[in-house]
């Protein structure tokens, strides 16, 4: 699939969205300018807030979407053709801010340096360009066009689908249920954003793709301050381009009628297109001074118009996408953005190779220098200078990997566990859904004795499940794993053998905890439940991004195996889920590890759990009217902005 990025719409969007309220209700320049200094910015002084969310975006396009081929399109200036034709076009509009006007720059700057063609001119919009290369391509490749402005949707067509942007997921949600679509259903479509196809603009706008251009003739667009038909507002000029389709089609029913094949033209816009005001007078209105009438039409139409014809030196297989990834991840780090998800391009990887001393699949060679960090610090800064602590063992038995910073960005993939642990993992799974794996019926009392008796750490590791009708634990002894379940409706007691499960074992591993801690636990949470470790939690912290961090999500990107293909998505099984976070736990940990995020695991994420729930339990005192009030106060201002850019 061939995508189509509006540059200037996803990096604005990202700009506004992270900017300082202060900023943001500011009234003049200077008073704005002031509170410059509260915008994101590198340690050097580098304005980063738009083009951190934009390339989140486009990182996560890179992983999901797998465009084979990718453009970005820009608006260079607002003094293009269309000002000449109108001086007053986007006349409206507030002069960009600084800090946007350097991003604009910067951001460009990176993508010429990861190899992502671009198009941008002093004579033509991103629209403009977007049309041209959609209409050259179609036919040749499925378009996907990616933006936040309505004046797209003229360019939809069988093979081109515009993928309207929304700053609020529930926008985007509410037009998926609009219609019955499911996100799932459709995979090209990114986060945010709603696949409108010529069929759904129809439903939506009540006109044809096409003749998105001409509705915008009569009604007008404030946003690009083009003036429509002074006196037809939104329904009636849907109604009229609905019936007549372009603004031609239009004033060819109009001419050379006379006054009263008008009124009779009139009274048929009232029967049959339920006008009940007749536009007729100002659509054939006319002036020396005044913009109107038929003249203001045809203006406006040729303004709003998206050019298609551009000349442009450019083939389907120089739009091929190939990112320059070192270049990538250096560009990156010069920001100082160090999320794994900077460096997760899941496209095509060198061959990863065995370590064979490891549970995971090491691809590179030991290294002494350029280890990376979630705080920005090398090995050597840390103090690490000896080839004997290039490899050290992690806390779950496994190798604590090393990287070079100049390493190849396959590093940054999930690395799943060695075959030999996938397979015994799928036989024991299979095993549990056919009953060979005998569960343990066991009193609550039983089991905390027994696993007294493994105090100081003898387990290797073990899995912890609880809901609110059993309690249920997996662990190994003797090269088997045992599964053993109790009542648990005494919530101390089950609280009680989480802490002896701790002391047995050197990793508990859990999934999800502060679901289970909402759901089960009533007061305040107990320490015992940080004594495990959230097996979900790292996983998350590997690949951000993901939808779910289930049982299903950990048994297919660590272990190979397809859960819905064996038992379907819904309703895993306590002892299914036990078994993927026995085999998949360690090998979590390990790419959390060779990430250099571990610091933050256990530091800022896992100490959360307890934070989040007490807020969950405990609640926010909140004044309702006041944010009601807000709420709406900045739904203006958005508006207002959005209106300007």
């Amino acid at each position: 699939m061939f995508y189509i990025i509006d540059g200037s719409s996803l990096l604005t969007t990202m700009f506004f969205a992270n900017l300082p309220k202060e900023i943001m209700f500011a009234k003049e320049m200077s008073e704005k300018e002031k509170y410059f200094y509260k915008i994101l910015k590198s340690s050097k002084g580098v304005y980063t807030n738009a083009i951190y969310g934009f390339f989140r975006t486009f990182m996560k396009i890179l992983r999901e979407q797998k465009p084979e081929y990718l453009a970005v399109c820009w608006d260079k200036t607002r003094d293009t053709f269309r000002r000449r034709i109108y001086p007053d076009y986007k006349g409206n509009r507030a002069e960009t801010l600084e800090p946007l006007k350097q991003q604009f720059e910067l951001c460009q700057e990176m993508l010429e340096k990861m190899n992502v063609k671009q198009f941008s001119s002093d004579e033509y919009e991103a629209d403009d360009f977007s049309g041209t290369l959609s209409k050259l391509f179609e036919n040749s490749v499925k378009v996907g066009i990616m933006t936040k402005d309505n004046d797209y949707l003229q360019l939809a067509s069988e093979n081109t689908t515009i993928l309207m942007m929304h700053s609020s997921a529930d926008k985007t949600k509410e037009l998926y249920d609009k219609y019955n679509m499911r996100h799932e259903d459709y995979p090209f479509a990114p986060e945010r954003t709603f696949p409108f196809t010529p069929e759904l603009i129809k439903k939506e706008f009540g006109v044809d793709a096409v003749n998105i251009n001409s509705l915008k003739a009569l009604m007008g667009d404030t946003s690009d301050n083009i003036k429509g038909v002074p006196g037809i507002g939104p329904a009636t000029a849907t109604a009229l381009i609905a019936k007549y389709k372009t603004v031609d089609g239009l004033y060819s029913e109009l001419h050379g009628k006379n006054e009263k094949e008008l009124k009779e033209l009139a009274a048929s816009f009232k029967t049959e297109l339920s006008i009940k005001r007749s536009p007729i007078n100002y659509l054939i209105k006319e002036s020396d001074t005044e913009l109107v009438g038929e003249k203001a039409a045809r203006l406006s139409e040729m303004l709003a118009t998206i050019k298609r014809d551009i000349e442009l030196d450019v083939s389907l297989e120089d739009l091929r996408l190939n990112i320059n990834r070192e270049a990538a991840i250096a560009e990156f780090d010069e920001l100082e953005f160090k999320s794994s998800e900077f460096r997760n391009f899941d496209g095509k990887n060198e061959e990863e190779k065995k370590d064979e001393d490891s549970s995971l699949y090491n691809p590179f060679e030991d290294s002494n220098d350029g280890q990376l960090s979630f705080f920005g610090e090398t090995e050597a800064e840390n103090g690490g200078n000896e080839k004997s602590k290039s490899k050290s063992k992690s806390k779950r038995g496994g190798e604590a990997l090393r990287i070079d910073a100049k390493k190849s960005d396959s590093f940054y993939k999930i690395i799943p566990a060695k075959e030999d642990i996938c397979a015994r993992a799928k036989v024991e799974i299979k095993n549990a859904l056919h009953g060979g794996e005998k569960i343990e019926e066991l009193s609550l009392k039983t089991l905390t004795e027994e696993m007294s008796s493994y105090a100081g750490k003898k387990l290797k590791k073990a899995a912890f499940y609880v809901d609110k009708n059993k309690v249920m634990i997996a662990f190994e002894e003797n090269e088997a794993i045992r599964l053993c379940v109790a009542d648990s409706s005494e919530k101390d007691d089950v609280f009680e053998l989480l802490g002896k499960l701790t002391d047995a074992a050197k990793a508990v591993y859990m999934s999800d905890i502060y679901s289970k801690l909402s759901f089960y636990v009533r007061g305040e949470a107990k320490d015992e439940i940080l004594k495990a470790d959230d097996v979900s939690l790292a996983a998350y912290l590997v690949s951000p991004g993901e939808n779910e961090y289930d049982a299903v999500y950990l048994a297919d990107k660590y272990l190979g195996i397809k859960l819905e293909e064996m038992i379907g998505k819904k309703d895993i099984p306590a002892e299914i889920e036990l078994l993927v976070l026995m085999f998949a736990g360690n090998v979590v940990f390990d790419n959390l590890d060779r990430l250099g995020e571990r610091k933050l695991y256990d530091e800022v994420e896992k100490p959360l759990i307890n934070v989040l729930y007490n807020m969950h339990v405990r609640g926010i005192k909140t004044d309702k009217e006041f944010l009601e009030s807000y709420s709406k106060e900045l739904t203006e201002k958005i508006d207002e902005l959005e209106g300007k850019i």
